[in-house]
């Protein structure tokens, strides 16, 4: 399941689409990410990490880098939807009980930036949903989601994958 959902993830017009959607809403990305996900995610500049008193300000000293805008619109949660898409499509054939694919119970994705890369992770989990209480879920399994967006030259790179921590 986890080679099929990868195999959607490497394919190149994913990807360009991805790219090119993040580049065209960098501005706008970037502010939601500012006040919105930096109170619920984990956020690392240059191996350092931020603590909540300070964390918004330094990303926003971030963004003023050459490409902190676009690394920055794309450090929340968004980047991973193709990810929970694909591994989503992956289980359906398999798919007799009900299982869903979502963020882990915390929901806490990580984002370790750079000048010129983005390393990103969540933890998901494949669960099934209790009948009586559906709020309440037996986990099946968990993945891990990674994203690595790197700028080698002039172009930007795009590492997708998901794999059984």
């Amino acid at each position: 399941v986890i080679e099929k959902a990868n195999k959607k993830l490497e394919e190149k017009s994913s990807k360009k689409l991805f790219l090119d959607y993040y580049e065209s809403k960098a501005t706008e990305l970037a502010d939601y990410t500012i006040a919105q996900e930096s109170s619920r995610n984990s956020y690392e500049i240059n191996n350092c990490t931020l603590i909540c008193d300070i964390k918004r300000d330094e990303l926003r000293k971030f963004r003023k880098s050459q490409d902190g805008e676009f690394l920055l619109g794309l450090a929340n949660q968004s980047i991973f939807a193709d990810s929970i898409i694909a591994l989503t499509e992956a289980i359906r054939p398999h798919n007799t009980i009900g299982a869903v694919v979502s963020n882990g119970d915390n929901g806490e994705a990580i984002y370790k930036l750079t000048s010129s890369v983005l390393e990103a992770s969540i933890q998901l989990e494949i669960s099934i949903p209790y009948i009586e209480n559906t709020a309440s879920k037996l986990v099946l399994c968990t993945v891990t989601a990674a994203i690595i967006i790197s700028k080698q030259n002039t172009f930007w790179q795009l590492v997708r994958t998901l794999h059984r921590p």
